[in-house]
């Protein structure tokens, strides 16, 4: 019953990121183990060097915008590029970026499945991020202050729609007139214990979410997982909703990584660490990603860090933290993280920092 579940999730991802082929563009012959193919275009034309995975092989796009994977559908669920710098890709929902398209899991292991994906030129050296987090909406009452048992705050999600949302759309429009605007969500968009009970999931996210005119990246949550699932499938409603919950984009001069730093036990149970899988394809990452680029950042829900102390010190939260950030020591990298619900910032070593943000609609204004 999981399994068939799954498949009808990833079903439903490949409807939301469902390629349409790029007319103008010669047929694509298959390669000799390769079993996913396609192109990357923009104006009709393929767009050469873009990064593509599947989220465990890296390759680029040749000259005339095309790639070849030869990738196992006993593993990968998604292929999906790196948008380039001056670009940016087709969104769905209004909001969502459609880096990705998920694979047909049910296809015969021979076949070749090919996925076009198209580009559009975008002015973005100069652009504003918005970052946000942990608005856990799941259609319940909050008592203010907390534990006080006064019901005097409206329904979450009704907060969220009438008074979050609008502010964050307000100010994206102000910027606008200035420079392009992206999103960074870091996660915790819903809570998974109130899926079922108050009907609050992802598609009622994105349906809040659809008046945020500008493309917004995500990262999973320890809430956004199913709490009743202690397997590697707790992230379906995510990945059918979101698409992949590790992936990396670019905007101007820096390179973007999303990760998932969170190894799921169930019933909101984890370990804070980065799983071997990610770590070899961020590996493959930062070598395909274009020498010139000196600044990263990595966005991930759980912080690296933790009993932070006045005089700066930390401990080190993320069981693999040695490994993880050894990977950037010749970037300039900041990390962006969530879950703690207050802010602070943390120096870690001389070229990376962490910056931990609040809960987004505790600090709106």
């Amino acid at each position: 019953m999981r399994n068939r579940k799954f498949l009808l999730l990833l079903a439903a991802a490949a409807l939301f990121a469902a390629p349409v082929r790029s007319a103008g563009l010669p047929p694509l012959p298959d390669k000799p183990g390769a079993t996913v193919k396609g192109y990357v275009e923009c104006e009709g034309r393929g767009v050469e060097g873009v990064v593509v995975s599947d989220g465990f092989n890296v390759v680029k796009t040749d000259a005339e915008g095309r790639y070849w994977l030869k990738t196992k559908l006993s593993r990968s669920e998604f292929v999906m590029i790196s948008t380039p710098r001056g670009y940016d890709p087709e969104v769905y929902s209004g909001f969502l970026p459609k880096f990705f398209c998920a694979l047909d899991k049910t296809a015969d292991k021979k076949s070749v499945q090919q996925f076009d994906f198209h580009l559009t030129r975008a002015a973005n050296d100069d652009y504003s991020l918005l970052v946000v987090a942990d608005e856990h909406v799941s259609g319940r009452v909050i008592d203010i202050p907390p534990g006080s048992g006064n019901v005097i705050a409206p329904v979450d999600s009704i907060q969220f729609r009438d008074d979050f949302m609008p502010r964050l759309v307000e100010y994206a429009d102000s910027l606008m007139r200035h420079t392009p605007v992206y999103g960074l969500n870091l996660g915790y968009m819903t809570h998974s214990e109130y899926w079922y009970s108050k009907n609050y999931s992802f598609p009622q996210y994105i349906e809040a979410m659809k008046g945020a005119d500008f493309p917004i990246f995500h990262a999973i949550g320890n809430h956004d997982y199913c709490h009743k699932v202690a397997d590697d499938t707790a992230d379906a409603q995510y990945k059918a909703a979101l698409g992949p919950t590790y992936y990396s984009f670019n905007l101007g001069r820096i390179h973007y990584i999303v990760l998932d730093d969170m190894v799921y036990k169930g019933s909101n149970a984890y370990s804070t660490r980065i799983d071997d899988r990610q770590m070899e394809w961020l590996r493959k990452d930062l070598a395909a990603t274009d020498p010139a680029i000196r600044d990263v950042v990595v966005a991930m829900h759980v912080p690296t860090v933790n009993g932070l102390q006045t005089d700066g010190s930390y401990k080190k939260a993320l069981e693999n933290f040695d490994e993880f950030y050894a990977l950037f020591a010749d970037y300039n990298l900041t990390v962006m993280s969530g879950h703690w619900h207050h802010a602070h910032s943390i120096r870690i070593g001389d070229k990376a920092a962490e910056y931990i943000l609040p809960r987004s609609e505790e600090h709106t204004s």
